[in-house]
């Protein structure tokens, strides 16, 4: 899911047929179908807009290799064509390239047209691609053993935080600042949160945020679900807010799901110990949580957004079984859900 430019929001899912398709919800209304954007995958994109007017979406073929489509409104078509994708494990950096990937990939921008893609290999290794505009930098391996595809936020440009539960469960950390990797460079080994994990690991910063905040979410071992604050200096990573991780005082039977309204206000969504949706909202920046949503859902959350500037698209959330539920905080509470 991703959103371009105001009122507009961009729905990928893979297809019976193993194909990515998209729908659009465009002035206050949904595509009346779904359009296939063709190729053979084995999850659906994951997609993100680094700019007003433009989409880019990246899936994981059978093939094992890392494919990349972009939108662009301007023309309205998509390159290399509605149904081509470009193959980026083929070209610049493709000596570097170790095999297959064997989840979907983590992306995310620290500017207009510059993109990072994170993907893990088959024996576990961490590898990272980069858009500068004009060429892909090719693959580059960060070391460690990843369990799961990692949390990756950037909170100015040319600075990354990555979250990864390692092979024995644990959270790990690693932060580049634009010219050294940290703690240990670039394939050097990682800071230990001491976190054990269930699932994987969910991490994000807050909107109109200066101060380099990024709040960490977790499921632990005894089922509950923990949370942990920090702040990147602007030399790589300064500190976390407090040297322990904190329960929220909820189980969860999922990872979350977790969304930044503003500076102040945080969303996480769940699904709870008895299989219906749970949500957590925080009003004064993450210290005092109250749960703010409950429903019917049987299956994870899949993706969650939040509303624009002109409040005309709030938060969506979208369950693998294609539950929906659109949320106008803080006048309506979240409980128009359907299950389908």
């Amino acid at each position: 899911m991703a959103s371009w430019g105001v009122g507009h929001l961009d729905v990928f899912v893979l297809g019976a047929d193993s194909a990515a398709y998209q729908k659009r919800f465009l002035a206050n209304s949904w595509t009346p179908s779904w359009t296939s954007l063709g190729g053979t995958f084995v999850h659906e994109p994951v997609a993100l807009s680094t700019q007003e007017g433009s989409i880019d979406a990246f899936a994981i073929g059978v093939d094992g290799h890392l494919w990349w489509k972009r939108y662009v409104h301007d023309s309205d078509s998509w390159l290399p064509s509605l149904q081509g994708w470009y193959n980026l494990n083929l070209g610049s950096g493709s000596a570097s390239t170790p095999g297959e990937w064997i989840d979907k990939p983590a992306v995310v921008s620290w500017g207009p047209d510059k993109i990072n893609v994170f993907v893990v290999d088959r024996y576990h290794k961490l590898w990272r691609n980069y858009y500068n505009g004009w060429t892909w930098s090719g693959f580059v391996c960060l070391g460690g053993e990843h369990m799961h595809v990692p949390a990756v936020v950037s909170t100015a440009p040319k600075h990354l935080d990555i979250f990864s539960v390692g092979s024995d469960n644990v959270i790990y950390h690693k932060w580049f600042n634009g010219m050294v990797w940290g703690p240990h460079g670039v394939g050097g080994d990682w800071e230990c949160t001491q976190q054990k994990c269930v699932g994987e690991v969910r991490a994000m910063t807050r909107p109109g945020d200066t101060t380099g905040i990024i709040d960490v979410f977790c499921v632990g071992w005894n089922s509950e679900l923990y949370y942990k604050s920090g702040h990147a200096g602007g030399n790589g990573w300064k500190t976390w807010d407090y040297p322990w991780w904190r329960s929220l005082g909820v189980t969860s039977r999922s990872s979350p799901t977790v969304v930044a309204l503003d500076t102040q206000r945080l969303q996480v969504f769940m699904t709870g110990s008895r299989t219906g949706l749970q949500g957590l909202v925080s009003n004064n920046g993450g210290i005092t949580w109250k749960e703010e949503a409950t429903g019917s859902m049987t299956t994870p959350i899949a993706s969650a957004g939040k509303r624009d500037k002109n409040d005309y698209l709030s938060t969506l959330i979208t369950s693998f079984n294609h539950s929906t539920s659109l949320y106008k905080p803080p006048v309506v509470p979240l409980t128009r859900l359907t299950s389908g």
